[in-house]
């Protein structure tokens, strides 16, 4: 199998798991978020997947609350 059938399996398998507007949202959270990519790849991706996860059905605030989130990550980092 190549790595490029398995991404778009991939891909495909993900895009089953929202519906259309939930992955709008998606997509505008990773959107929104994307000049923390380079620093917080990871956590902008669970974040965006959480943030629709949790029934949010728009980006108010979205910035704010990621700012939350990785400070609350780093603090938890920092304990152990």
């Amino acid at each position: 199998m190549s790595g490029r059938y398995q991404e778009e399996h991939v891909i495909e398998m993900e895009s089953e798991k929202y519906s259309a507007s939930e992955m709008q949202i998606r997509q505008e959270c990773i959107m929104k978020l994307q000049s923390y990519l380079n620093e917080h790849m990871k956590q902008v991706y669970e974040f965006s997947h959480d943030w629709v996860a949790k029934g949010n059905t728009d980006t108010t605030w979205l910035e704010e609350d990621f700012l939350v989130y990785v400070n609350n990550i780093e603090k938890e980092s920092n304990t152990h």
